[in-house]
């Protein structure tokens, strides 16, 4: 996506968590016309149900489309998408001239010859750490996008935090440390670690 040199005139993004808002985002202040199209109730999941309803509204105020509880279906010559939305005869068909999907990560692990290294990996190729980010080889730590612990600047970040406390300071510090943010209310911001 960071080497489209055109503007598409309608570009329908697949997934409408932070990535695909993002560029969805970025693509509409650019002038192409976007759709944005989620298969779950709500824009990005993962956070409080306030806070996602204030992102969609900020999107469409801009002029940008988002359907919910949607379902995508490609077309060869154009891209098209059956949507339940909500709207009163419960289908709509979005079609767009481009289409962008963000609906998930792969770690670009397959080859770094971690097999040669007896590094273990899962099923979608993330590399297995423990709790404080050791993998199966004595003396080889993985930290950042690569251990499915978390994709974000700040999670990476926390990850290196983690493996220099293990590895220069002796102190035993783990991904369970981290507090995650969790549903705020009037009296509680932050529950305990999880």
């Amino acid at each position: 996506m960071m080497h489209v040199d055109f503007l598409p005139r309608h570009l329908i993004v697949v997934g409408g968590s932070y990535v695909g808002l993002e560029f969805g985002q970025m693509f509409r202040r650019f002038g192409s016309e976007v759709t944005i199209i989620e298969m779950a109730p709500r824009l990005i999941q993962r956070e409080d149900e306030d806070i996602s309803a204030a992102i969609q509204e900020i999107l469409e105020r801009e002029g940008i489309a988002v359907r919910l509880n949607a379902s995508a279906s490609p077309s060869p010559n154009e891209v098209k998408n059956g949507c339940e939305s909500g709207l009163r005869d419960g289908h709509s068909e979005v079609i767009g001239t481009h289409a962008l999907l963000a609906v998930g990560r792969r770690p670009n692990t397959d080859d770094l010859g971690l097999e040669k290294a007896g590094v273990a990996v899962d099923a979608h190729g993330y590399i297995v750490v423990d709790d404080q980010l050791r993998t199966s080889v004595p003396g080889i730590w993985a930290l950042g996008d690569c251990n499915g612990k978390g994709a974000f600047t700040h999670t990476s970040y926390n990850d290196a935090e983690i493996v220099a406390a293990n590895l220069l300071d002796n102190d035993p510090r783990s991904v369970s440390d981290r507090f995650l943010r969790t549903r705020c209310t009037s009296t509680r911001h932050w529950d305990a670690p999880v």
